[in-house]
């Protein structure tokens, strides 16, 4: 072997050290450790991916079943509800009802089965090479269900505390299912609201410990790419659901304590927005301020006025008070004084609340808050009023409605028809009516293009989402209609 160092210049003036005095066989000894080293870390590395990505993978499957028996629970609940009688003889809840409370349940309950047979398939005999993207591929269509369910999550919860109210068969019926479950009704109805986030976050934890060379990855991303665009939608889902629960556990903590004639916070379109400690003012006397600590939630149609006290590190509420944004409510700055400093009045037609804060910052927020909310109130209100006006007057209509469904077979294939009466009245002449049937596949693809080509379609909700199975069952076909 010829010597290293003989090839070498040494009179370059770069090289500060004579390669001469170095033994070549060290040299190579040393290249040879730090390659091994480095293959060593590269394999560790590899080694560590592996064992990561199947651990992500058993995280998957195990909340999979977690997730799948919660909503089997839910289910048999529902059945249950659909067979209890009043004393009457009569259904405990009308179809209805039920539908609102637990909305297209069944359709994501399918397509979770669907889901979990494919995890449990493919983790039966794991191995690195194996995917999941391709399973999550072929289900993300399905999972247009949960943007339907969320946004049906307000009018749900909405309408279970509506019922338990008036129904104390309905109540005691719920009580024995927390009791049984040691779960809420409430708290499980909420976790389809919650999956589709934990999907996106256990896929992308998925694709840091995959490889652009590993044939999941491609899959991996377009999965995520498509989860993404779903997950936009029920983010907002989730959190309208934790503003309307928040209204839920507020009402809760209250207990009793409502203003006069107020029998519920909790209603359609009501949701949190923001709380904090204020004090109310007594401005009577020019010399001596009297300061009461209240709490305030602001709502987005309302704002709830609370006397709060804390006491052994308990909160304490007495004296309620709701301000409800569709009756006049002005607002107004209170200059800064020695004895009026973060300060503005509440005026309604009944009173004036004099409010401090803690500082002009709160006192900012808290008047911009409250404005918006109200004007918002005020400006819905005053369009469903012109809504109702113009259709009052309007002496050309058309009404449409489903009027019926009806099961057809066309090549040994089923499917259902719904029937939809259009009734056409026009001026002095008499109404002009039809039936005509149409298959649901023709009802979704007529919204794709009214939402690919008019401004209107932006606007439209979800329709139910297609899924595997089930398409002739009551509940799907009713959830359609």
């Amino acid at each position: 072997m010829s010597h290293l160092s003989s090839s070498l210049p040494t009179d370059l003036g770069l090289c500060k050290y004579d390669l001469s005095t170095y033994d070549d066989e060290k040299i190579l000894k040393g290249q040879a450790l730090i390659r091994g080293y480095l293959i060593r870390r590269r394999f560790r590395k590899i080694v560590a991916g592996r064992l990561q990505r199947y651990q992500i993978a058993k995280e998957l499957l195990h909340t999979e079943r977690t997730y799948v028996a919660g909503l089997e629970t839910i289910i048999k609940t529902l059945d249950k509800l659909k067979k209890e009688k009043t004393e009457k003889s009569e259904a405990l809840l009308t179809n209805d009802q039920i539908y609102t409370i637990f909305s297209n349940i069944r359709n994501i309950h399918d397509t979770n089965k669907t889901l979990l047979a494919d995890l449990e398939s493919r983790l039966l005999h794991w191995k690195n090479r194996d995917t999941l993207g391709d399973i999550f591929i072929s289900l993300v269509p399905f999972f247009k269900s949960y943007t339907y369910y969320c946004q049906n999550y307000d009018a749900a919860i909405a309408t279970l505390r509506q019922i338990r109210n008036q129904s104390p068969q309905f109540d005691a019926f719920i009580n024995k299912f927390q009791v049984e479950t040691k779960q809420t009704l409430q708290t499980m109805l909420i976790t389809p609201v919650q999956r589709i986030p934990r999907y996106l976050l256990l896929l992308q934890q998925m694709l840091k410990m995959t490889g652009p060379e590993h044939q999941d990855y491609t899959p991996l991303k377009r999965s995520l790419e498509q989860l993404e665009t779903i997950t936009q939608k029920v983010n907002h889902g989730i959190e309208h659901a934790e503003s309307v629960s928040k209204v839920m556990s507020i009402q809760h903590e209250l207990g009793d304590l409502l203003p006069e004639g107020v029998s519920t916070l909790v209603k359609a379109g009501r949701y949190f927005v923001k709380d904090g400690l204020v004090q109310f003012c007594n401005l009577d006397s020019r010399t001596h301020k009297q300061y009461k600590d209240h709490w305030m939630f602001l709502f987005n149609d309302a704002l709830l006025h609370v006397r709060y006290k804390s006491k052994d590190g308990k909160d304490k509420y007495s004296m309620c008070g709701l301000l409800n944004f569709e009756n006049e409510l002005k607002l107004k700055d209170i200059e800064d004084m020695e004895l009026t400093k973060n300060m503005f009045f509440m005026i309604t037609k009944e009173r004036t609340f004099t409010v401090r804060c803690s500082s002009l910052e709160e006192k900012t927020r808290w008047l911009q808050d409250i404005q918006h909310h109200a004007l918002n109130t005020a400006q819905n209100l005053k369009s469903l009023n012109n809504t109702l006006s113009h259709s009052e007057k309007d002496e050309n209509t058309i009404s449409i409605s489903i009027v019926g469904t009806e099961l057809c077979r066309k090549r040994n294939k089923e499917f259902t028809v719904y029937q939809i009466k259009v009734v056409r009245q026009l001026k002095g002449l008499p109404p002009n009516e039809n039936v005509i049937a149409r298959r649901y596949r023709e009802f979704d693809h007529l919204r794709k293009i009214l939402e690919s080509r008019h401004a209107i379609g932006k606007r439209l909700i979800d329709l139910p989402s297609k899924h595997i199975i089930g398409n002739l069952q009551k509940d799907i076909v009713e959830s359609r209609r």
